[in-house]
This record gives C-alpha cells, structure tokens and sequence, in this order.
C-alpha cells in the first residue's frame, strides 16, 4: 500500500529539483549541456577544496563490490562517519555534495585509500594509502578503514592538514 503523504514529499522534491534545474541551466538544451563540460563541472566542484569538504556537506559512501574487503571497509568507514556527524551520509548519488569511496587494492602489497570524487565521479583527490595485512579479509578491511578514518579524516580534514595526508589528481594539481 502506498503512502500519500510520502508520495507527496517525493513530488515535491522532484519539482524543487526541476525549478532548480531550470535556474542553472538558463535555457540551454540538453545537447548544449552535453558539450559544454565545465558547466557540469562548475556546479559539482568550483576548484575550492575546503569548500568542498566542510563539515555538513552531504556525502555518499559507494558499498557495492565484488570483493570483501571493499565492502567491509565501504560499511566499517561509513559507520565511523555516521557516529561522527561532521558530513551526513546520504544513501544515493543523486543527492551528494561529494563521494568518498574507500578503495582495497590488494596488486602487490594490500592497501588501502580515500577517494574523493564530485557526484559526476570526477576524481578530485585521495589519501595515502595504509597497509592491510590482517589475515582474515574482513578484519582486514575493518583495520584499514578504521586507520584511513583517524589519520586522514581526523587529523586530516578536521585539522586542515590537507597537504600532509592528500594528494590531488592529475586534473587538479
């Protein structure tokens, strides 16, 4: 059975969206917006990283993989940030500020890293990697996840250390 009045909240916001929509595009059509890519770039990210990451922005936490330890890790960091409050995790992309995906590689040396992309999944920066070297996969990814948050995050983001625990990608530097 559905309900109205949920229903009606998700009009609503369908219609706000569209009104805002309008306001950005200014009448252009949607080939015009296809080739113009530093419009869509200009609404997501403007260049301003610390704007991008303040504390309140809505963030989305990709946990869909095929391996393990991406989920894991995906789920351990998504509940750190939920205890922490300072961003407000949304459960899809449509609605982000910014995403940030944790990222198990294990070619080499198992490790593990942030990255931070805009909602058009633009790479705009990542962490440091941390070792992995748990046994067991799923403590693995938990480990990692846990140390990924305390030192980039923490004392990273909070402290305004960017430099010292971020790199930008190539686009950006």
């Amino acid at each position: 059975m559905r309900e109205l009045l949920r229903d009606r909240e998700r009009l609503e916001h369908i219609a706000a969206s569209a009104e805002n929509i309008a306001r950005y595009t200014k009448g252009k059509t949607y080939d015009d917006m296809q080739a113009d890519d530093m419009m869509c770039y200009a609404v997501a990210y403007d260049g301003n990283l610390s704007d991008f990451i303040k504390q309140g922005k809505k963030i989305y936490i990709p946990m869909a993989s095929f391996t393990v330890q991406q989920r894991y890790g995906a789920k351990k960091l998504r509940e750190l940030l939920m205890e922490d409050g300072y961003w407000t995790i949304v459960g899809c992309e449509d609605e982000v500020d910014f995403i940030l995906e944790y990222v198990f590689d294990d070619r080499g040396k198992d490790h593990a890293y942030l990255l931070f992309s805009d909602r058009f999944h633009k790479e705009i920066m990542y962490s440091h990697s941390v070792s992995a070297d748990w046994f067991v996969p799923t403590r693995t990814a938990e480990e990692s996840a846990e140390e990924l948050y305390e030192k980039h995050i923490v004392k990273g983001i909070k402290n305004g250390k960017l430099k010292k625990y971020f790199e930008m990608t190539e686009n950006d530097k």
